[in-house]
């Protein structure tokens, strides 16, 4: 089974990538009156890697962030601010 040595070593990479979708996104969803942002962030959890065939190793990343209008308090699930 293929492994990444160090996946630790790719966790910039996954960050930009990870940036770059989510603001084509935010900018894709906002409106003129109401930018939108990335906030709200948790640190990033340990660089994971799957096996996906005897020669290709699949890194990942879990990121935890909000997109919201930029000093918008946040919510809990009920919506109220917290």
């Amino acid at each position: 089974m293929p492994r990444v040595l160090d996946p630790e070593a790719r966790r910039v990479e996954l960050i930009e990538r990870w940036v770059l979708r989510a603001k084509a996104f935010a900018d894709a969803a906002q409106a003129t009156h109401a930018p939108l942002a990335i906030v709200d962030c948790e640190v990033p959890r340990a660089v994971k890697q799957n096996p996906v065939s005897v020669d290709e190793v699949q890194l990942s990343l879990h990121i935890q962030c909000r997109i919201d209008t930029p000093g918008r308090p946040p919510t809990l699930g009920d919506g109220a601010p917290h």
